[in-house]
């Protein structure tokens, strides 16, 4: 049997143990106060205790949620990228049959050539967009129509979804600093509980031991 002892040599809000080990000790810790409060002498731990390990669950499913709209938002970005990479070629194929690769029209859309469209990031992309569709708009009617719409409504969209994006990726952020303040909150309260517990059964370890399964925070799977 391990001694109350140990508890105290591991702190709960350290970083070798996962957040998703320190939510399973706290959520059996919570199931065994409500297993052992036959005459209710734990409701107010049991008051404190609850909202904020359901706290720390609501924010652990948020970011799942995140996780999954932060990944298909990537994968868009990756998506229009690849129209973007379709379009400049197709705009550098025009230039350079009209007016030729040394032409100052063909410089002052392709500076560096199709390389700096082909490694558009999302930093860059939308400069670079920006360029296309200025220089579309400057040829008036001698861009072919279907490409000037082409450019047009690829604009649009790669301002909506790179918006949307970046609310994702703050979103993360967000969450993120949510999650270390839930995480605080219960290893905090984990401690009082456990001192309230050890205090009210003093030279009865295995007593206290009852409310706290330490393998849980020992799995090595977080």
């Amino acid at each position: 049997m391990r001694k109350l002892s140990r508890y105290f040599v591991t702190a709960f809000n350290v970083d070798q143990i996962g957040e998703k080990r320190l939510y399973l000790f706290a959520s059996d810790h919570l199931k065994k106060l409500h297993e052992l409060n036959d005459y209710g002498q734990f409701d107010h731990i049991i008051e404190e205790t609850q909202p904020a390990v359901l706290q720390m669950y609501s924010l652990m499913e948020k970011t799942k949620s995140n996780r999954v709209k932060v990944s298909d938002s990537s994968k868009s970005m990756s998506e229009l990228h690849s129209s973007f990479v379709d379009i400049a070629n197709k705009v550098e194929g025009l230039i350079k049959v009209f007016n030729g690769k040394k032409s100052s029209k063909y410089r002052s859309v392709f500076p560096q050539g199709l390389t700096e469209y082909t490694r558009a990031n999302q930093g860059t992309i939308l400069g670079l967009c920006m360029r296309l569709q200025f220089f579309a708009e400057s040829l008036n009617g001698d861009l072919p129509q279907e490409l000037r719409v082409e450019i047009e409504t690829f604009s649009r969209s790669l301002r909506e979804k790179l918006k949307h994006h970046q609310e994702n990726r703050e979103e993360k952020n967000f969450l993120k600093g949510l999650r270390l303040e839930a995480r605080n909150r219960v290893s905090k309260q984990l401690y009082k509980n456990l001192l309230i517990i050890a205090s009210g059964n003093i030279g009865k370890p295995d007593v206290s031991e009852r409310f706290f399964d330490q393998n849980l925070l020992e799995n090595k799977t977080s």
